[in-house]
């Protein structure tokens, strides 16, 4: 539990963030996954988490800031700031 505490600080600490490509509207191609997600964790804070944890609480379709929660089991629920920015 202390281990998981400890990733949940880590992880709220800052958003993470991901890139996407966009049109003219500012409306990204395609979706953002929980793949995406889990690798960007992976990258910007050290944590390796399975995509099948994470759920977006949000359908993202533009650039902003989204939420995504992390199922970390028995009970322990997390959410996470992510943040989708044009590449």
């Amino acid at each position: 539990l202390a281990e998981i505490n400890k990733v949940v600080d880590v992880l709220k600490a800052a958003p993470v963030k991901l890139t996407a490509k966009t049109g003219t509207s500012g409306k990204i191609f395609g979706t953002i996954t929980s793949l995406q997600i889990a690798r960007a964790i992976r990258d910007q804070k050290g944590y390796e988490i399975d995509r099948k944890r994470i759920s977006i609480v949000d359908d993202v379709k533009e650039l902003g800031s989204y939420k995504a929660s992390i199922d970390f089991g028995n009970g322990n629920l997390t959410e996470i700031d992510f943040e989708v920015v044009g590449e």
